[in-house]
């Protein structure tokens, strides 16, 4: 029998399994990934989230990031709020800014209280700020087909279900942003997704995003690469941000609202690295035990 000891975690609705494996041990994640987050059968999550030892000499520790379907994603930004709060929860000292390596580089994050000064342990700091980097526009860093120099922002697209316009860019991963005049809950997510996907445009594929801009502000649905609909998305409020700034949409901050909760986003100028920040929250900790042919089973489906 193996025993786990994992921490369920949510930021602004997307939630997460945390799993610590510091010394590197061979486990099946992707398989887990499967298996713990089926909601009504398991643990039930959009992802599992492992912290290991990180390989980058400036990184305080290296995290990866595996979809409900097993697929591994680079980047999470509202799960590296909420590793961030559970370092700062379940370590005795920290610096005041963390860097995480992780499959899209290296990212910095802070903890953060109401009046915006960094917060130790202990202090209760709820709200985390992540830097994201500076967006890649080009076809070749998202990456998305065509003339790898282009830029797709405001692009007109043919699909299936008739003429849409749309703003790609990557965030560290992929995402597809379109903008709408309806409320974006009026609008069949999922079908809009596949109408996409079907045009082959992102051979890695893509987060797919419906954003509604609300006296400077914006209403999104976000359509998750691996996970489908989500309560929120880090990643994807950072991508509709930047989106509509940089279509003369909205200004700079941008307050992104989606069923989880809001997030406020930062892009001063088309060279600046992306701020968001918001809120994470530890919803329980508990043990998780497989038998050992369960587990050997799971290695053999990962390949391991």
């Amino acid at each position: 029998m193996r025993t786990f000891a994992v921490t369920k975690a949510q930021g602004t609705g997307n939630d997460f399994i945390v799993l610590e494996n510091p010394s590197g041990d061979r486990v099946p994640y992707a398989a887990l990934a499967r298996k713990w987050c089926r909601r009504g059968h398991d643990i039930g999550a959009d992802g599992l989230l492992i912290l290991e030892t990180p390989t980058a000499p400036r990184a305080d520790f290296a995290m990866r990031i595996f979809n409900a379907d097993g697929s591994e994603a680079e980047m999470c930004g509202n799960g590296l709020r909420c590793i961030a709060l559970y370092l700062a929860l379940n370590r005795a000292s920290l610096p005041t800014a963390l860097t995480a390596q992780t499959k899209a580089g290296l990212v910095t994050m802070r903890i953060v209280v109401g009046d915006g000064k960094a917060a130790m342990a202990g202090d209760g700091a709820t709200a985390v700020a992540v830097d994201m980097g500076v967006p890649r526009l080009l076809r070749r860093e998202i990456p998305m087909r065509g003339d790898p120099d282009d830029r797709a922002l405001d692009a007109a697209v043919e699909t299936a279900s008739g003429s849409k316009r749309l703003s790609a860019l990557s965030m560290g991963n992929p995402h597809c942003v379109t903008f709408v005049d309806e409320p974006p809950e009026k609008i069949d997510l999922a079908a809009h997704a596949a109408a996409l996907e079907r045009l082959d445009l992102f051979p890695q594929g893509s987060n797919y995003e419906l954003a509604r801009v609300e006296n400077g502000a914006l209403s999104l649905r976000v359509f998750e690469r691996g996970v489908g609909e989500t309560n929120a998305c880090g990643s994807g409020a950072c991508a509709a941000a930047v989106a509509a700034i940089a279509t003369g949409r909205a200004e700079s901050p941008v307050e992104v609202r989606m069923r989880g909760g809001d997030l406020t986003i930062e892009w001063p100028s088309p060279t600046a690295k992306v701020i968001m920040t918001g809120s994470a929250e530890i919803v329980f900790r508990g043990e998780v035990a497989l038998g050992d042919d369960e587990f050997m089973a799971m290695l053999a489906a990962d390949g391991m």
